[in-house]
């Protein structure tokens, strides 16, 4: 299965973009339904292509790793200035890839000068390397530059019309916002960590007045076994999951965003695909330290060993009653018997005695 998805990984069968960085040589990983809505991967199959992002620096990661410094190298043969927008968007995402980020940066703020190259996709990109160096001012800037000022390509590369829509959509609705939520957070504290997910869910942009409550993150003594009230249920958006993956996608190492994520299984009731997130956010190599995260880590696990532990008492006290049950039947099936050969022995001396 992992060879066959990497295989699809790499190859050149639909172009995507993640979140921010735009490539027409990566496949668009999510299928729709009948109605048209983008739906999650499987976390196992998720894992499996973030995995292959993480381990581009790595030796596991050498044929993906050489096939993006290919496409890096025929770029450069070329005049890189005379690249349309779809080229030099991918050729960045390249760069990006092979964490050449400051390569990148330079890439991209040279197309911004170029007339004939800027426009949404170099804008969005550059948001995003901004983004990628911590630089969330900068980021929220040249996003909003994209959204506001150029309008979208009508298609990019082989992507199908719904969705290119869709990654339209996810930048305005997921990757906007969190840009903007970064920004304001480093605008008042210098820490870099951060002890409570993005709020995402929905989000609201601090000048709208409007009372908007988002999703209330704190642990709590029910936290997370209670039942998820409706109100807040109704909060998270429909794609909320397949847009989270997307952008995890696009950045593997944002363990926030990764965290926000194993909230989300969380609400939607996958609690042990939601611990697998919050140990792996925790744990080496990741090591995010939000005394939040580790309440929520700790209060799932004992909620979940509790969950086992009365699980487990129901299996015994089943298969109590079920070998109560045996014993009965036998007994009866005994008495049975017994009832059976002393009517056939009276039979029998009956007989006899005719």
């Amino acid at each position: 299965m992992k060879k066959i998805l990497s295989v699809l990984w790499l190859g050149l069968a639909a172009s995507v973009a993640h979140g921010g960085v735009f490539s027409t040589t990566d496949p668009f990983p999510f299928v729709s339904d009948s109605k048209g809505a983008i739906l999650p991967l499987a976390f196992v199959d998720f894992k499996l292509l973030m995995g292959e992002w993480l381990a581009v620096p790595a030796p596991a990661g050498e044929k993906l790793r050489k096939q993006l410094e290919e496409q890096v190298a025929n770029f450069k043969k070329g005049d890189v200035n005379r690249l349309g927008p779809e080229e030099i968007s991918t050729y960045a995402a390249a760069l990006i890839r092979l964490n050449k980020i400051d390569e990148a940066l330079n890439v991209l703020l040279n197309a911004s000068r170029n007339r004939a190259q800027d426009g949404f996709l170099v804008q969005s990109e550059l948001a995003h390397v901004h983004y990628l160096r911590g630089e969330y001012r900068e980021a929220l800037e040249a996003e909003s530059t994209a959204l506001r000022d150029y309008p979208p390509p009508k298609k990019f590369g082989s992507l199908k019309p719904e969705q290119w829509a869709w990654i339209l959509k996810v930048e305005k609705e997921f990757v906007l916002p969190m840009y903007r939520l970064r920004r304001d957070e480093t605008k008042s504290r210098a820490i870099r960590v951060f002890d409570a997910p993005d709020e995402l869910f929905p989000y609201r942009n601090p000048r709208d007045k409007s009372d908007v409550q988002v999703i209330n993150w704190k642990s709590s003594p029910d936290y997370p076994a209670q039942p998820i009230p409706e109100t807040d249920k109704s909060k998270i958006p429909a794609d909320a999951l397949s847009a989270l993956q997307w952008m995890m996608l696009n950045n593997p190492t944002d363990t926030r965003l990764y965290w926000l994520m194993g909230e989300v299984f969380n609400f939607r009731g996958e609690h042990d695909t939601a611990v697998k997130i919050f140990d792996e956010s925790v744990d080496a190599p990741r090591n995010y330290t939000s005394s939040l995260l580790m309440e929520h880590r700790q209060a799932l696990h004992q909620s979940l060993q509790a969950q086992a532990e009365v699980k487990k008492a129901d299996e015994e006290k089943a298969a109590n009653d079920d070998r109560k049950m045996l014993r009965y039947i036998s007994i009866g099936i005994g008495a049975i018997i017994v009832v059976l050969l002393i009517l056939h022995v009276r039979n029998l001396i009956r007989r006899m005695s005719q």
